[in-house]
């Protein structure tokens, strides 16, 4: 098992780009650092004013800002939601640009379950007596696909699993949930 995960580490870097496995762990290490600047940023900047005492004291410690970094950080606080966006979606672009292009290929039509649905359905309708085209149609109009969909998972039934592949967002979750335990604060 260790060796096929070694395999798909070296895989996926190579996915994103990397000539290397050493060249894609400096890039995500990269993507990594680039995160958490953001969130030690926003931890640096918010731990010491948790409460308006607090933020009364900071404020009258740094008094002596100059009038116009004083003007920016009023700007910054009276339009915080649209900087917020704004530097998210600048770290999604920079992140993104670092990986690379998304692996190609077509995006599924139906669910693992879905495409068992149907190709039972098909298995069916040519068991009462419909040939294996005609059942394929009615298995088309039935779940709103093109026939061609269809030959598509007949065609790959055997490799269709029974059980939904994992996906980002599960895995995501996963993520969270482990930091969570391990004491990372992360937002709701």
């Amino acid at each position: 098992m260790r060796e096929v995960m070694i395999v798909a580490f070296d895989n996926a870097v190579r996915m994103v780009g990397a000539q290397s496995f050493e060249e894609g762990m400096r890039q995500a290490k990269t993507v990594l650092e680039n995160v958490s600047s953001w969130a030690l940023f926003a931890n640096n900047f918010i731990q010491p004013i948790e409460t308006v005492q607090d933020l009364r004291e900071t404020l009258d410690s740094r008094m002596s800002i100059p009038e116009r970094e004083q003007a920016l950080l009023l700007f910054a606080l009276e339009n915080l939601p649209e900087i917020l966006r704004e530097g998210v979606t600048t770290l999604k672009k920079k992140v993104v640009s670092s990986l690379g292009p998304r692996p190609g290929g077509r995006k599924r039509a139906f669910t693992a379950q879905e495409s068992q649905e149907v190709l039972d359905y098909v298995s069916k309708v040519n068991r009462e007596g419909a040939s294996m085209p005609a059942a394929k149609r009615r298995a088309a109009q039935k779940y709103h696909c093109s026939p061609r969909t269809v030959d598509r998972l007949w065609k790959n039934r055997e490799f269709i699993a029974k059980e939904e592949p994992p996906t980002i967002q599960e895995l995501i979750s996963m993520v969270l949930k482990a930091g969570e335990a391990d004491g990372w604060r992360v937002p709701a």
